[in-house]
């Protein structure tokens, strides 16, 4: 005898990077486990892993996750958070006093956290490098690009090494006086080795594009019940609302 299918609601999201309209559905009990068990992991790779594949589902497989950027992907977590699991998150911040050891419960709302920043044109994104005419267009990059460069694993990478990594991401074309470079159309040695020969007021230039994607971020403050302290806490990015 079959047993009975429970009615699944659908809701709509609207992707920030493109505008385009999707349904979905709550994640279930198993994908629910599944997303634990990746966050417990302290690995990036495999929690950008499963929530893709959560995310894949949960939107009726009508969307190639790969070409969402990262504030894309949590944009969908934070709406598929609030209608699965509750749309408050109960959190936990520790005193930023010195040496204080009070701890503060906070309660955000999943369904009003939004993200922070403003996409620009691509006027805004071609940086001049040289008075020779030498530049470069830069875009924001999807999860395919994140993790062709090794931006989304960490491991074994120092800060340096990730801030070039997390360039060569964006680089959608090099030119020059003469000709305009796709950044498909060169390897990951190449790029790297283009952004390690610039000098540090040009590498800024660039650093400072990706330091501008627009994220996902919850801005809390309270006063500490032990010490009096004023806190500002900055929740960013999926880990600090799951």
């Amino acid at each position: 005898m079959a047993l009975p299918i429970i009615k699944t609601p659908i809701y709509t999201l609207t992707l920030p990077s493109t505008g385009s309209t999707y349904e979905y559905r709550p994640y279930v009990v198993k994908e629910e486990k599944n997303l634990i068990v990746a966050m417990e992991s302290q690995d990036s790779t495999i929690m950008i892993n499963t929530l893709k594949e959560i995310v894949r589902s949960c939107l009726f497989d009508k969307a190639d996750v790969n070409k969402f950027t990262m504030f894309d992907l949590e944009f969908c977590f934070t709406r598929l958070r609030s209608v699965s699991s509750g749309s408050e998150a109960n959190l936990q911040a520790k005193c930023q006093a010195k040496e204080c050891v009070g701890t503060h419960d906070i309660v955000v709302d999943l369904g009003k956290v939004e993200i922070v920043g403003e996409m620009v044109s691509v006027k805004e994104r071609t940086i001049k490098l040289t008075d020779e005419g030498v530049g470069v267009v830069l875009k924001y990059p999807t999860i395919k690009d994140l993790t062709k460069y090794g931006v989304i694993d960490s491991t074994g990478k120092d800060e340096m090494a990730m801030m070039i990594l997390a360039i060569v991401s964006s680089i959608d074309s090099i030119y020059d006086a003469d000709e305009v470079y796709a950044a498909e159309d060169s390897n990951k040695d190449e790029l790297v080795a283009f952004v390690e020969q610039l000098n540090n007021t040009q590498l800024q230039k660039l650093a400072e594009f990706f330091k501008s994607i627009p994220s996902l971020k919850h801005v809390e403050e309270y006063d500490c019940k032990v010490c009096g302290h004023h806190n500002v806490v900055t929740l960013s990015g999926m880990q600090d609302f799951f």
